[in-house]
Parts: structure tokens; sequence; C-alpha cells
């Protein structure tokens, strides 16, 4: 394999890489976000899209 196309491949698998740990990242300062922000009275169980608990 030529070095040039070694390294094309090696940079496409970094970047695969960066783009999954930035949305983990967005997701993870989204759940920061709503426990941050959540009413005092609110009780520690999270909500799934449509409002109803998520069972654990």
């Amino acid at each position: 394999m030529d070095k040039v196309e070694e390294m094309a491949g090696l940079m496409k698998e970094q970047q695969r890489r960066l783009d999954d740990l930035q949305g983990r990242v967005i997701r993870l300062e989204t759940v920061l976000e709503l426990a941050l922000h959540r009413p005092s009275g609110a009780s520690g169980r999270f909500l799934e899209a449509d409002g109803d608990p998520i069972d654990a």
C-alpha cells in the first residue's frame, strides 16, 4: 500500500472517531443542561421525549 493511501485511511479513521466523540460530548452537555435547569421539586427520573417516565 502506498504511504499516502495509508495515511489517508488513518486520517479517515481519526475523523470518524472525532465525529463520534463530538456526538457523545453533545449528548453529555444536553443531559447536564437538563439536570442543572430542572426545577428543584422535580423527581430524579428522566422522561422520554413524549414526557413519559423512563423505566429503569
